[in-house]
């Protein structure tokens, strides 16, 4: 079970405003939770509440509140993962896209394979 610390978060009036001024101005929810969770810990509220009212992780609201302490508000910001990179160099792949539209063979076998992973069946019939 978790412990609800009820130690208030203390910030100053100039920070609160500073908080809720980038509340007003940004327009991606999940920063405007993250935000909000600030200024209820600086109110005194418990992590467990907290996490019960926007349907997180009690973890999640102490590591907002943790990167809060640490960086400020950049420490809340969404960060953007690079996703994955590309198995395929920029070579092959323009000689596999030459081969694929100028052969259409290679094309319309493409063109039903892609249909097979849609429908989950595999049809070598030429329509």
């Amino acid at each position: 079970m978790y412990r609800s610390y009820t130690t208030k978060l203390n910030l100053a009036t100039a920070q609160k405003n500073s908080i809720k001024s980038l509340m007003k101005n940004t327009s991606d929810k999940k920063n405007y939770r993250r935000l909000l969770t600030v200024l209820q810990k600086s109110n005194g509220r418990t992590f467990a509440d907290i996490a019960k009212e926007h349907g997180v992780n009690i973890r999640s609201v102490q590591r907002w509140i943790s990167a809060y302490l640490q960086t400020g508000t950049k420490g809340l910001e969404i960060r953007k993962t690079g996703g994955t990179k590309s198995r395929i160099i920029d070579e092959n792949r323009e000689i596999m896209l030459s081969i694929l539209f100028n052969d259409p063979n290679i094309f319309w076998l493409y063109q039903k394979h892609m249909e097979s992973e849609v429908t989950g069946k595999m049809s070598y019939r030429r329509t």
